[in-house]
């Protein structure tokens, strides 16, 4: 904006434009107190509700509810307070799963003030379950300090693992690059997470970075889930954002029989709000989250802090459709 008013006001000192200078004036101290105050407003409205429905081949039993969060960067501005207002939103839906894909803190936190921060995280409920995989931005701290801390508060990381829940999904969790600065056993690994897969069950991939799809098997993957982008946070920041990450937020698909999974991927099929896709059995899913927290201040404009519920159900319960609300 800076930058613009230096143009702008260039411009306006022209002979023919000079009269209209004072308007300029005006008109630009407007515009300059609504996006300071806007995005402070859209930056601490309470976390919204996006609710998935996704028909996944091969499903057993019931529809499972799971709750992705996202992105809390907890610390010096968002704190135990405000994780203890999460935990108490996702309690009261009662969830099948929670799943944390990274950047749970902001910046290097010491391991006594991690335990405080991350307190409210020993109510957080679920039948199956709690587990986390880390953000680039958990790699400021320590690293066994942060796993030990959320063990003992009931959350497990998974550290390029897969684990079986319920007999029935394959629950799959890559690390951050960010990590190999610690330990270079915390690399992410496709490849190791694959040696693990159950292939009689379906496979959620929990991976903070949208861009680790490159390095999976789209045919083993029926639902990755992912954060990262903020879903671009802050306009204009949001340009460098999008063009920086293969998925920017929300529900992405493709229909195998017109784009195999290699050519992924592919902006133009995500799925916009509100809109059914009908489903085939070869269907895979890629959601990236908009984040439950902020990055920085906390100011957003053109995208929202949110909470997730994605409900994986068997085909034909219903209707063969998966829908994004």
């Amino acid at each position: 904006m800076a930058l613009m008013y230096l143009l702008l006001a260039r411009l306006f000192h022209a002979a023919i434009l000079r009269p209209f200078y004072g308007v300029f004036e005006a008109v630009w101290g407007v515009l300059l107190v609504i996006s300071t105050i806007v995005p402070f407003i859209q930056g601490n409205i309470a976390p919204h509700w996006a609710n998935l429905v996704l028909p996944v081949n091969n499903w057993q039993g019931p529809p499972m509810k799971i709750v992705q969060l996202t992105d809390l960067h907890l610390g010096t501005i968002q704190g135990r307070s405000y994780l203890q207002e999460v935990v108490k939103k996702v309690n009261a839906i009662h969830p099948d799963l929670v799943l944390i894909t990274g950047d749970i803190l902001d910046h290097k936190i010491t391991p006594a003030a991690m335990a405080q921060l991350l307190f409210p995280l020993h109510r957080l409920e679920s039948k199956w379950g709690n587990y986390f995989v880390f953000g680039n931005h958990d790699a400021f701290s320590d690293g066994q300090a942060l796993i030990d801390n959320l063990r003992s508060y009931g959350v497990k990381t998974l550290l390029n693992e897969n684990v079986i829940i319920d007999q029935r999904l394959n629950l799959a969790g890559a690390t951050d690059p960010a990590l190999a600065a610690q330990n270079r056993e915390w690399r992410p690994s496709w490849a190791a997470i694959e040696r693990m897969i159950d292939q009689r069950y379906p496979v959620v991939l929990m991976a903070h970075r949208p861009n680790f799809q490159r390095e999976i098997n789209h045919d083993l993957v029926d639902v990755m889930l992912m954060g990262h982008t903020h879903g671009g946070q802050l306009f204009p920041f949001t340009i460098l954002v999008y063009i920086a990450n293969d998925f920017f937020k929300g529900l992405y698909s493709f229909h195998p029989r017109t784009r195999p999974a290699q050519d992924l991927p592919v902006k133009a099929v995500r799925q916009t709000l509100g809109r059914k896709v009908n489903w085939h059995p070869e269907y895979k899913w890629y959601y990236v989250s908009q984040g439950t927290g902020s990055w920085g201040p906390p100011m957003r404009l053109f995208s929202f802090r949110e909470i997730t519920v994605i409900t994986l159900k068997g085909a034909g319960e219903n209707n063969d459709s998966a829908a994004l609300e």
